[in-house]
């Protein structure tokens, strides 16, 4: 049996699962991503408001970080937060973003499935907290195991 993930891992996928959805549906070409519209999407379900808050001040930002340190994401870290326009500019899955959810995981039975972002795809839409945790850990573990990070350099 498995505990749920803590709250702030929930965060961090439902913004990882937003970003790379987007993402892989619009490659090659790059996104311009506005804050707002992410903190919209995954404030849904949260009752307290101080949560709210860290989700737009912190982990929205933390979280685009962690993917474009991890290369699963590049973007223009260098543009200014304007008011007026993407807080986020020129972001666009690398090599490795796109390998990984392309792939297609094995079951236990070794029968494949889905590919990584079907499974997200699914989840986000249906608002499964614990298996959209569940496939964004598998999708670390797996690039952990199975991806060089030399397909990105």
């Amino acid at each position: 049996m498995t505990s749920s993930p803590p709250r702030n891992i929930e965060i961090f996928d439902q913004i990882t699962a937003y970003i790379l959805i987007r993402l892989y549906g619009s490659f090659p070409i790059s996104q311009n991503l506005c804050q707002d519209e992410i903190y919209r999407e995954v404030v849904q379900d949260c009752t307290d408001g101080n949560e709210a808050v860290e989700i737009y001040t912190s982990y929205i930002a933390s979280t685009l970080s962690f993917l474009s340190d991890e290369k699963f994401i590049q973007y223009d870290q260098n543009t200014s937060l304007m008011p007026s326009g993407p807080d986020y500019s020129g972001v666009r899955l690398t090599l490795k973003g796109l390998t990984l959810l392309g792939t297609v995981p094995k079951t236990v039975n070794d029968t494949p499935q889905y590919s990584f972002i079907d499974l997200l795809k699914n989840s986000f839409k249906t608002g499964t907290k614990s298996a959209l945790s569940d496939i964004v850990k598998s999708l670390f573990m797996y690039a952990a195991k199975n991806i060089s990070d030399s397909i990105t350099t």
